[in-house]
C-alpha cells in the first residue's frame, strides 16, 4: 500500500504548476526522398491482387506502383487532371481563424501574391490530391524557406511517392504511419509541422477506398485490347508473298527461290522461269473480328471516366468545343467532397502549424467556391425576389397588425444575417396619423 500511496504522490501535479500550450515544432524539411525507379511494366491481374495483398499489410510499395503506371494512362490522365486542376483553379477564400493570418495569406484582392500562393505551389497541391483520391492517401513534406528579419516563417510543399510509406496496424501508440527516407525511417505524425498525411476516405485503411481499385481492371482490359488490336492489325496489313515452283522442282530449287524471296526489297523485280510462280496474298478479316478490341477499349474508357468523374455523358462531350468548365465534367458532388476534404486537411496540418508559430492565433480555412456561378446568380436573383415579396406581405399585413417572421424566414431559405451596426443612427419610425387626420380625409 505504501508503494502504491508514494507512486499516485509521485505522479499529482504540484499546486504551482502551470499548464503550457503545445508549441507546434516548426518544419524542419530535413529528410530527403530515396531515389527510386518503380516497376512500371508487365502487369497482370494477377500482380495487381499482389499489390492489394501486400497493401493490406500496409506495405504502399507495390500499388503506389501501380497507380503510378495508371496515371501515364491518357484517359485516365485526362479526367483525373480535369478533377484536380479544375478544384485548384475555382476561386479561393480564407475564412474564421485569425483575421491577420487571413490577410498574409490571402494577400492583395484580386490576384495571387499572398503568403498561401508562395506556400502551396498549385502542382504540388495538384499531384498531393491526385494520390489522395486514387491511392486513397497522399504524402507531403512541408520545407521551410529562408526568410529575413521580421517576415513571418514561410515553408514549401513537396510531395512525395507513397511508395516509401509503411502503415502499422498495432504498436505502443495505436495504428501509425512511417516514411523511409535518405535518414532512415520516420514517423509521420499529420500536423507535428513537418508532414502532410493526405487521406480523403478517412484514416482507417485508406488504400481500400482508393479510386483503384476500381480503375484497376478496366484500365488492364484496356491495355490488353491496345495490344491485341495492334497485333491483330499487323498480321492484316503484313501481306505475304507465295511462291510456288515448277512441277518435278527439286528441295534444293525451293530453298534458293526462298533465299531470293527474303532478300526481295521494296522495289525488287524478279524473273521466273517457265511454270514457276509467285503472288502476294493479304490477310483477310471474317466479318468484323477486330471490331471486339475497339469496344473493349471503348467499354474501359467509360468505367474509368465514371470512376473518375461520377459520369460519362457530359465528359465524353459534344461536337465542337466545350466551356472546359470543371462544373460539366465532374459531378457537383465529388467537387464539394474534394475541395471539403483538401481544405481540412490543408488547415490541420499545414496552416495550423503556421499560424501558431506566427500568430499565435487559430488558423483560418481554406475555401474554394464550387457552386457553379450560373447558381450563384440564380441564388441572388432568388434572394431580390424574396425582399421584394417581404416588403409586399409587410405591407398587405400591416392592416392586421401583422408582420412576416422576417428572421425564421432567412433560417429557412438559409441566408445569413448580421444585427444591424450599433453605432449608426436609429431610422426614424413613420408618423401615426391623428383621428382628425382621417376625418378631415374623408
Amino acid at each position: 500500500m505504501a508503494r502504491k500511496r508514494k507512486t499516485a504522490l509521485a505522479l499529482a501535479p504540484t499546486p504551482t504548476a502551470e499548464k503550457k500550450p503545445r508549441k507546434l515544432a516548426t518544419a524542419r524539411g530535413s529528410s530527403r526522398e530515396l531515389w527510386f525507379r518503380p516497376t512500371l511494366v508487365g502487369w497482370s491481374p494477377e500482380r495487381v491482387e499482389n499489390a492489394r495483398q501486400q497493401a493490406d499489410t500496409g506495405i504502399m510499395l507495390e500499388v503506389s506502383d501501380l497507380v503510378e503506371t495508371m496515371f501515364r494512362d491518357a484517359r485516365i490522365s485526362g479526367v483525373l487532371s480535369t478533377r484536380t486542376h479544375g478544384l485548384l483553379g475555382l476561386p479561393l477564400d480564407f475564412v474564421g481563424g485569425d483575421k491577420k493570418a487571413s490577410e498574409v495569406l490571402q494577400g492583395a484582392p484580386n490576384g495571387k501574391t499572398g503568403e498561401w500562393y508562395h506556400m502551396h505551389d498549385e502542382s504540388e497541391l495538384a499531384k498531393l490530391l491526385a494520390w489522395g483520391l486514387v491511392l486513397g492517401v497522399g504524402l507531403a513534406q512541408r520545407i521551410e524557406l529562408p526568410r529575413v528579419v521580421g517576415q513571418p516563417h514561410r515553408y514549401r510543399l513537396e510531395t512525395w511517392s507513397p511508395r516509401w510509406l509503411t502503415y502499422y496496424h498495432y504498436g505502443s501508440g495505436g495504428s501509425h504511419w512511417k516514411v523511409i527516407t535518405q535518414n532512415g525511417q520516420e514517423s509521420v505524425i499529420p500536423g507535428d509541422g513537418d508532414w502532410i498525411l493526405f487521406q480523403p476516405y478517412g484514416a482507417r485503411r485508406p488504400w481500400a477506398e482508393g479510386l483503384w481499385t476500381k480503375l484497376a481492371f478496366p484500365w488492364l482490359l484496356k491495355h490488353f485490347s491496345m495490344e491485341d488490336r495492334a497485333n491483330f492489325s499487323e498480321v492484316l496489313g503484313s501481306p505475304i508473298w507465295i511462291g510456288s515452283t515448277a512441277h518435278g522442282g527439286t528441295e534444293k530449287q525451293r530453298n534458293k527461290f526462298l533465299t531470293q524471296l527474303r532478300g526481295l526489297g521494296k522495289n525488287g523485280k524478279i524473273v521466273l522461269p517457265q511454270g514457276w510462280d509467285l503472288q502476294l496474298r493479304e490477310a483477310t478479316s471474317a466479318g468484323k473480328t477486330g471490331d471486339v478490341f475497339s469496344q473493349q477499349i471503348k467499354d474501359s474508357n467509360e468505367e474509368i471516366t465514371i470512376a473518375l468523374a461520377g459520369q460519362v455523358v457530359t465528359t465524353e462531350g459534344t461536337p465542337g468545343f466545350s466551356s472546359g468548365s470543371i462544373h460539366d465534367e465532374i459531378k457537383s458532388d465529388l467537387i464539394r467532397f474534394d475541395a471539403e476534404r483538401l481544405s481540412t486537411c490543408l488547415h490541420q496540418q499545414s496552416l495550423e502549424p503556421w499560424a501558431a508559430i506566427n500568430f499565435e492565433g487559430r488558423a483560418p480555412w481554406p475555401q474554394w467556391q464550387t457552386e457553379k456561378p450560373a447558381d450563384v446568380t440564380e441564388k441572388a436573383t432568388g434572394m431580390a425576389q424574396l425582399g421584394d415579396a417581404l416588403a409586399k406581405l409587410d405591407s398587405a399585413l400591416k392592416v392586421h397588425g401583422l408582420k412576416v417572421d422576417a428572421a425564421k424566414l432567412m433560417g429557412e431559405f438559409v441566408i445569413e444575417t448580421l444585427p444591424q451596426d450599433p453605432s449608426a443612427p436609429p431610422v426614424p419610425a413613420p408618423a401615426e396619423k391623428a383621428p382628425t387626420d382621417d376625418s378631415s380625409a374623408i
